[in-house]
């Protein structure tokens, strides 16, 4: 499969709630900070809403921007569904300008890695700063790799998933390596 055909079914929020189905295990986690901060909050690659809708069901003001339409538009089916309101924004967490601050800005579930260089990193940690009040917080949630399997399995491929194709086209294994 092409790496082009890769990112549109990544991209594509129905693949993706599909491929990641981690439940909801760390939404008490994205509460208590929000409860702990206070809102507004601003959800950075919101993906499908998954976090963001949560945090709007527990009663908090909520704005998500992804720079994925697919993403988006099954963002805002699943608060339409869930009867909440959230601002749902297109935009690229490296550059963006809402006009407004908030008290706390997340970046869940291993998005950060998203950022490939130095200088997407700098672009999104100074949107990020822009956007937040004097001593807001910036919570961030990544994996810690296994060093094992980097430096004795660096190429190989792990089973990852395996689900239906939401267009109804077979099924999807997908895999992954730590390269």
């Amino acid at each position: 499969m092409t790496q082009e055909k890769i990112a549109d079914i990544y991209l594509d929020g129905r693949h993706y709630d599909q491929l990641f189905t981690n439940g909801s295990e760390d939404l008490p986690f994205w509460i208590s900070r929000a409860n702990q901060y206070g809102d507004p909050v601003l959800e950075l690659a919101c993906g499908t809403g998954r976090i963001t809708v949560a945090l709007a069901q527990a009663g908090f003001n909520v704005t998500g921007i992804d720079n994925a339409e697919g993403m988006l538009r099954e963002a805002r089916r699943k608060s339409a569904e869930a009867g909440v309101e959230v601002e749902w924004i297109k935009a690229d967490m490296r550059d963006f300008d809402l006009g407004k601050t908030f008290p706390l800005i997340i970046l869940p579930a291993n998005t950060l890695c998203h950022l490939l260089d130095l200088s997407d990193f700098e672009a999104c940690l100074t949107n990020v700063r822009k956007h937040l009040v004097p001593n807001g917080s910036f919570v961030i949630d990544v994996f810690v790799p296994n060093v094992e399997l980097l430096i004795n399995k660096p190429d190989e491929r792990f089973f990852f998933s395996e689900y239906d194709d939401p267009d109804g086209r077979g099924r999807i294994a997908v895999t992954e390596s730590y390269v």
